[in-house]
């Protein structure tokens, strides 16, 4: 939803004694970033994955490692895909929650997202009540439900206020955009051999890491995969009867075991430094 949804990482990551540069963009239509202009074509997954390969050429920020969430995990990897300058100097990936390999339940994924919960999601953001909404679900990123992943009303608040603010038309129409399989482009991946690390929470109800990750993994067995306790995403919940109940919407881990992910991270880039020396 926003770039400052990841706040409680940045003091942690730019704490360490490690030299590097942090570049955390808003996708089209979220944060500071406006959906369209006259001259905008219809936006697809594509377009996104343009947006973000252009910005990496102009900034041009040499070797380089993608730290990606949900959705913007396979909007790196299409944009390793899209870009020579990308393919030479990306380093690693770090994929958090990541929302793959399929947009929802099929054949031969029978755990992934049941698509009654986009559907739920699309009823609710273009319903009258779209502010009461987001904050019946919002606490449902976070798994307050369960013990210890308690952030308060004030954090809560915030992220309700970066959800709301997005642009409601990108909103609803990343939704369909988001069900886009990725199987063929991470296979693409396996002859590459570029270090990937994912983090799961093994409380999310909307993306369970068995129909993401752990499929994610067997397409590419030399991945880590770390599983979080008490960790959510998720998604929205499917009927009432779930709502803010934790099968909510987007991910938490980054605030709720923000802690334990700097460290990973960390540790990651640690690595990926040491390969380049």
């Amino acid at each position: 939803m926003s770039s400052r949804m990841f706040d409680p990482l940045l003091p942690s990551l730019l704490s360490s004694n490690m030299n590097f540069t942090l570049i955390a963009p808003d996708r089209r239509g979220f944060g500071h970033s406006h959906w369209s202009n006259p001259t905008t074509g219809p936006v697809t997954f594509d377009t996104f994955v343009n947006d973000l390969v252009s910005l990496i050429e102009h900034l041009a920020p040499g070797p380089f490692v993608f730290l990606a969430a949900s959705m913007g995990c396979g909007e790196s990897v299409l944009a390793h895909s899209a870009s020579a300058y990308i393919r030479e100097n990306c380093k690693g990936f770090i994929w958090i929650g990541p929302n793959m390999p399929h947009g929802e339940r099929c054949e031969e994924n029978p755990d992934g997202v049941d698509p009654k919960v986009w559907d739920f999601l699309v009823a609710g953001l273009e319903s009258s009540g779209r502010i009461g909404f987001i904050k019946e679900q919002v606490p449902g990123i976070f798994r307050t439900d369960l013990e210890g992943n308690d952030i308060g009303r004030e954090a809560l608040g915030f992220y309700e206020g970066l959800v709301a603010m997005a642009d409601p038309v990108a909103v609803v129409r990343t939704v369909g955009i988001m069900r886009r399989d990725m199987v063929k482009e991470l296979e693409g991946l396996v002859a590459e051999r570029v270090p990937v690390l994912m983090l799961h929470g093994d409380s999310d109800a909307g993306m369970p890491a068995g129909g993401s990750s752990m499929v994610v993994k067997r397409i590419l067995p030399e991945a880590q995969l770390k599983i979080y306790e008490r960790g959510g995403h998720g998604e929205l919940a499917i009927d009432e009867s779930l709502a803010g109940s934790g099968a909510n919407e987007d991910l938490g881990i980054y605030h709720t075991h923000a802690k334990k992910v700097a460290e990973d991270v960390l540790e990651f880039l640690r690595r990926v430094l040491d390969e380049l020396k």
